[in-house]
């Protein structure tokens, strides 16, 4: 039997690693060695489709890989269509936990969803209600973050702004590097005039450094800011010193990994800390466990060939795969990257995750989240076992989601034209203003938290733009029928 699929080389040298051992292990596949077959999907979707069509003509009987969600998604139907185990050990996408669409997969990572999850629990742990989120504007950032928004919403959490920046497009130059910041500022401009106080932030590594560095230019890395990013896998020795000061604070999620992930380092002889060679490890060991019992039960391996368009690439189906999957599914062990087992229901990995916290310019564990708990705090532990969080001003005491400004009063101008505003003298105080943009401010003023005070404008419509736009005037805004033009 071959294994077949896995992206990237750290990833290719951790599941060669495992099928070594696999293989030297007289435990389990006796008189079976299992055929490592490495097909190089240049973390492109075209290049996923190719080694798809691959899987069929070595006859593999399962798939370890790849990295990327969106080249995953791609390979999913073919190994379906033929009925090949398929093992994501890193692709977190929410779309392939779909049991109807991608029946063959099993993430081994944990999905997007829980990641999402944990972030919303530490939001509502703290009392946090108003919050922005930036991410990258690739599959990435948008897919991490769409359970999130649909969470947040649940949860009555306001994201009141959405950034996307650039994707990480390899690795930085110096000489672009200054223009790349430049443009990860103007992006986040937005967040400064919103007043901002909460970010949650879900980038590549590599760009980590960037968005920093903009905040900080912008005015938004210090003792009255929060930022929350839901995951880093490279270590804080790793990173660059400015983006260690720059990071104080900072809460993030990662797996939880046990002590054997430190000992399976050293007998392989690599120097690597992330969770991603681990997970690739377990994948192989999962596929050989399901196997070794499939084939104990006195299972068959065999292929028949499937009915075909003239003209197109012959295929043939794994007889007997849906029962393999199932046994693989079913498999549960002490791993190098965890406890792996699969929940019922859902049929994703289920996983706890460890709350750190950059302190000191260093990771440190200040909480654990477990899936199983009615309500945040009950999935959460903040418990004195561990250090208490610490904030950019080395304070364990969170500081508020929204500028206080924003409990201040303003003063508003109305431009009367029913019925988006209309006045009548017949009315106390600020209730003589009624209509549709008088409902959208009230509104405002109740989600955002400020008082406001109305006065009428009877001048022109350009009159009243250079009122709102000129100095050390004392209107905040104005409402009325004005159009963008």
């Amino acid at each position: 039997p071959r294994t077949a699929e896995p992206t990237g080389q750290s990833e290719w040298e951790a599941f060669e690693n495992a099928v070594k051992d696999v293989n030297s292990d007289t435990n389990i596949l006796r008189n079976v060695v299992l055929l490592p077959n490495a097909q190089d999907t240049f973390g492109d979707t075209w290049g996923g489709f190719e080694k798809a069509v691959t899987l069929n003509e070595h006859k593999s009987i399962a798939v370890v890989g790849p990295g990327l969600s969106t080249v995953a998604r791609v390979i999913s139907p073919m190994a379906t269509h033929i009925s090949v185990p398929f093992v994501t050990p890193t692709a977190t996408s929410l779309a392939l936990s779909l049991y109807e669409v991608h029946r063959y997969v099993l993430q081994l990572c944990p999905s997007s969803r829980l990641e999402s999850e944990i972030m919303i629990d530490i939001i509502l742990h703290f009392g946090w209600k108003y919050i922005a989120v930036i991410r990258s504007e690739d599959e990435y950032g948008r897919s991490s973050l769409l359970e999130f928004e649909s969470l947040a919403y649940e949860n009555q959490i306001n994201v009141i702004d959405t950034v996307e920046v650039q994707a990480a497009v390899g690795t930085e130059t110096a000489v672009n590097e200054t223009e790349i910041v430049s443009k990860m500022e103007t992006k986040l401009k937005d967040l400064q005039i919103l007043k901002t106080r909460i970010f949650v932030v879900s980038v590549q590594d590599s760009q980590l450094f960037h968005v920093f560095k903009a905040a900080k230019r912008l005015g938004l890395i210090g003792p009255d800011f929060v930022w929350i990013v839901n995951g880093i896998d490279t270590p804080a020795e790793l990173l660059p010193k400015e983006l260690r000061e720059l990071m104080q604070g900072l809460i993030c999620t990662t797996t939880s990994l046990p002590d054997q992930a430190d000992k399976w380092r050293k007998k392989h002889n690599t120097n690597s800390t992330s969770a991603y060679e681990l997970y690739t490890y377990d994948a192989v060991w999962l596929i050989a466990r399901g196997l070794d019992r499939f084939l104990k039960d006195k299972h068959n391996l065999s292929w028949s060939e499937l009915p075909t368009v003239p003209g197109t690439p012959k295929l043939s189906q794994l007889i007997n795969g849906n029962v393999l999957l199932t046994y693989i599914r079913n498999v549960t062990f002490e791993g190098v990257s965890g406890n792996v087992a699969f929940d019922e229901k859902t049929g994703e990995r289920a996983k706890s995750y460890n709350i750190i916290n950059m302190f000191n310019e260093t990771f440190r564990v200040v909480g654990k989240w477990v899936p199983e708990g009615e309500t945040a705090d009950k999935r959460l532990d903040f418990s004195n076992r561990y250090p208490a969080i610490h904030f950019y001003n080395s304070s364990s005491i969170p500081p508020p989601d929204r500028d206080n400004a924003l409990n201040q009063t303003i003063y508003v101008l109305v431009k009367v034209s029913p019925p988006y505003a209309a006045y009548k003298d017949n009315h106390e105080k600020e209730r003589r203003y009624s209509g549709y943009v008088i409902d959208i401010l009230r509104q405002l003023s109740k989600d955002i938290g400020f008082q406001y005070k109305l006065e009428r404008w009877n001048d022109t419509y350009n009159n009243l733009i250079y009122r709102i736009a000129s100095p050390n005037n004392k209107y905040t805004m104005a409402v009325g029928d004005i159009t963008i033009t």
